[in-house]
């Protein structure tokens, strides 16, 4: 049976945060069991947010562009963007076991979409479900729904690509980044995909993605060796048939559970072997992640750096406020760490790793760990401030103490040893140092 420290670095790697219930449960199976209780777990989300139809938001945006009231548009895409975000914030704050969120952001930072560019916020919503749906399923069909998605369409130019005029740019990010990486394809082989995904098209006035025939390339085109008139179906076909794809998966998926020091190249081989074996199968992958020796090795403890989404939702899972936190406001405080759901910083997405942890981005991550152990114990009428409306608004959570022997604190929370190593007499002093010491930083 697992330990409380193995129970913690499978429920933060594999999750967000520890939560201690889920923690306590997973101490006392076997790493078997547990991994197999976190691939089983399906979390409802929250309720769909309130977004606009994008038929009618495209039109009332464009109206007011028309009438001179440009105001009203970003207005409007404002309160959609934050609408979405929200949402986002809330789906990760309360899915039980944390794995099916934690890859569905995965993918989210493989297959990258952006509102800031889509700018309807029910496309990238509907991409999310997408995502979310497959986030342990089967990555062909992800592949396959991801890319035909109007936020994936309007990011990445397909509504642009038609056969007199070629846009590539899809093609080469869906090669690049999504299926074989650089190196494995030729230019040639950008430009024969970019003709076999002429066609596709959003209709902003219907909100709907279609196939216009007559925008479609359908003569012959040679991709990676093999020949044929080619459509979007049979070039994702020949992407699943190359190893190469698996084990880009597997690469990043080193990356994610397990190191940013380089990858183990028998390791990454054996994972996409499992992978490739499966069909494709997302949550065989995953398992053979997490139950490998890799994962559970003692020197890749504390190799991880906490995303935004690890550190400032993770800590509100671990410690389990008894206040609730306004999901607008954990997106807004996701934002000023660096991680702005649904707009990651460029088609490569968020970089993670050191990035995390720039000059300014460090005194931010302290600030908010700070801010949240303001709450620790704090009288519940403190918890909020009346505003000038009469309105109330959230300052800091009211969190109590865990129903945890103080002796077992370290392994709940810390993944090595921590820095600064003082134990301090008084229980609140403790867990309050711990959270502030740099060992909390990484996982």
């Amino acid at each position: 049976m697992m330990g409380l420290k193995d129970a913690r670095h499978l429920a933060t790697r594999a999750g967000i945060g520890a939560p201690l219930e889920l923690v306590r449960h997973l101490a006392g199976s076997s790493r078997a069991e547990a991994v197999d209780f976190l691939l089983a777990q399906r979390p409802v989300p929250p309720a769909p947010p309130l977004l606009g139809e994008p038929a009618a938001v495209f039109m009332r945006r464009r109206q007011w562009r028309k009438s001179g009231q440009r105001n009203l548009a970003a207005q409007d895409y404002k309160r959609e963007r934050n609408v979405l975000q929200a949402w986002g914030a809330a789906a990760l704050l309360h899915d039980p076991a944390g794995l099916n969120e934690r890859m569905t952001w995965f993918w989210h930072n493989h297959f990258v979409t952006s509102i800031k560019k889509v700018r309807i916020a029910r496309f990238m919503f509907d991409h999310d479900a997408i995502v979310r749906r497959h986030a342990l399923g089967n990555f062909g069909r992800l592949l396959h729904e991801s890319g035909l998605s109007a936020a994936m369409l309007i990011y990445l130019d397909g509504q642009r690509n038609n056969r007199r005029q070629p846009n590539e740019n899809f093609a080469r990010e869906l090669m690049e980044l999504f299926t074989l990486g650089e190196g494995h394809y030729t230019e040639r082989d950008i430009k024969e995909v970019a003709r076999a995904f002429t066609g596709w098209r959003v209709r902003m006035r219907r909100g709907d993605v279609v196939f216009r025939r007559r925008l479609h390339d359908a003569g012959r085109k040679r991709v990676l060796g093999h020949e044929g008139n080619f459509g979007a179906a049979d070039i994702f076909a020949i992407l699943l048939k190359q190893p190469r794809t698996a084990e880009l998966i597997a690469e990043k998926m080193w990356r994610e559970f397990i190191s940013l020091a380089p990858r183990d190249k028998t390791v990454i081989r054996s994972w996409a072997a499992v992978f490739r074996d499966s069909g494709y199968d997302i949550a065989a992958l995953v398992r053979a992640v997490l139950m490998s020796d890799a994962f559970w090795d003692a020197r890749h403890s504390g190799a991880l750096i906490k995303s935004p989404v690890d550190l400032l939702i993770g800590t509100l899972r671990t410690l389990q406020p008894e206040d609730d936190v306004p999901p607008r406001l954990l997106a807004r405080g996701l934002k000023r760490l660096g991680q702005e759901l649904y707009a990651p910083p460029n088609v490569k997405g968020w970089p993670g790793g050191g990035a995390w942890i720039d000059d300014a981005l460090l005194l931010r991550r302290e600030a908010i760990i700070n801010r949240l152990l303001r709450g620790m114990a704090a009288p519940r009428q403190q918890a909020n401030r009346t505003m000038r409306d009469g309105t109330r608004r959230m300052t800091t959570p009211r969190i109590t103490l865990p129903a945890l022997p103080q002796a077992q604190w370290h392994d709940w929370l810390l993944a090595t040893a921590p820095v600064i190593a003082t134990r301090r007499r008084r229980k609140l002093a403790d867990l309050r140092g711990l959270l502030r010491d740099p060992a909390y930083q990484v996982k």
